[in-house]
């Protein structure tokens, strides 16, 4: 199974991704990042009302650019005030929420960004405890399509000793 993750990594959000064994059925339960441990926000077991979650984040969109590339992801908000008030959100310089409806994360700016109506689901959200936010995406874009931006290879989110 591969993912893409989107952490906090000063003012900007960047992107990685992670290939788990074909023998996982289901991503680990902690996560770790500079430093600091994640958990997994699981809104059965947890008051969750507080906490960004996998029902905030129900399904995804990949941003197209104009020349059909991978540009970013987009999730349609149930709840814009909420969402807009992590610091994933309001602190980084290429996340923004459009219409009051669109939570847009972009890595290569473009004219022209159209959601592809892929409506990839679900986001697994990891939160630390204190503030910070990881999503791992599952990845539905096929290897074969160009992505128009750099994934992060160092210093990335890991299911590894902290």
């Amino acid at each position: 199974m591969s993912y893409f993750v989107l952490y906090r990594a000063g003012d900007s959000v960047k992107a990685a991704r992670i290939d788990l064994p074909a023998t996982a059925e289901y991503l680990p339960t902690v996560c770790h990042y500079a430093g600091r441990q994640y958990r997994q926000v699981n809104p059965k077991l947890e008051n969750y009302r507080d906490l960004l979650n996998s029902e905030d984040l129900d399904h995804y969109d990949h941003l197209v650019n104009s020349k059909g590339e991978l540009a970013g992801f987009a999730y349609v908000l149930a709840d814009a005030r909420k969402v807009g008030a992590i610091r994933l959100v309001k602190e980084c310089n290429n996340v923004r929420i459009d219409e009051n409806i669109w939570l847009k994360f972009i890595f290569a700016q473009d004219k022209t960004l159209t959601p592809d109506s892929a409506q990839v689901f679900p986001t697994d959200v990891y939160f630390d405890g204190i503030s910070d936010y990881i999503l791992f995406l599952h990845q539905w874009w096929p290897e074969s399509k160009p992505v128009a931006f750099d994934l992060e290879t160092e210093n990335v989110p890991s299911f590894g000793q902290a």
